[in-house]
């Protein structure tokens, strides 16, 4: 007596094919859970990344030059206003602000205001990342010295970050 088995043969394809299934399913569901568990490292760390910036002890350092020669240098600690003296007939092109936050040189508009008795003189604008140099041109400048000789001109800057401004120095020009 010959018994047949064939007509087990489709339920063990079956079978085969429903456990092959189930471990793609598993599979499938272990990479998901991993790129959730990623995302949410992700967020955590970048959460704990940001609430460490916010309170980081950070000092605003900063450089003003006639071309390559400093004028003065400051920080954001600094009570005194330090000033920078420019003759009428010197020989520049421009004048160089140099800002460093140690915490951050993304672009962002800047602008540069020259004041004398609370009335903006001149305004220079820009739109860069905080670290490059801002150029003050001579030749805009210019237009201001002969009506402000021998004044103390407050320089201001304003960025995203400062967004009401901070004096950062003051300019004498003279003949």
């Amino acid at each position: 007596m010959k018994i047949t088995y064939t007509f087990l043969i489709p339920i063990l394809f079956m079978l085969i094919n429903s456990s092959q299934e189930m471990i793609r399913d598993y599979d499938f569901n272990l990479r998901k859970i991993a790129e959730m568990k990623t995302i949410l490292n992700f967020k955590n760390n970048n959460l704990v990344y940001q609430q460490r910036v916010i309170v980081a002890d950070t000092i605003t350092n900063w450089q003003f030059y006639k071309d390559s020669e400093l004028l003065f240098k400051s920080n954001i600690l600094d009570s005194n206003r330090l000033a920078g003296t420019v003759k009428t007939n010197d020989n520049y092109k421009f004048l160089i602000f140099k800002l460093f936050y140690d915490f951050n040189n993304q672009i962002m508009d800047r602008k540069i205001e020259l004041i004398y008795n609370n009335k903006i003189l001149i305004a220079f604008k820009d739109k860069n990342r905080s670290h490059v140099p801002f150029l003050l041109s001579k030749n805009e400048i210019d237009k201001i010295i002969k009506a402000n000789i021998g004044k103390e001109i407050y320089i201001n800057y304003i960025d995203s970050i400062h967004k009401k401004g901070m004096i950062i120095g003051v300019l004498n020009f003279i003949n």
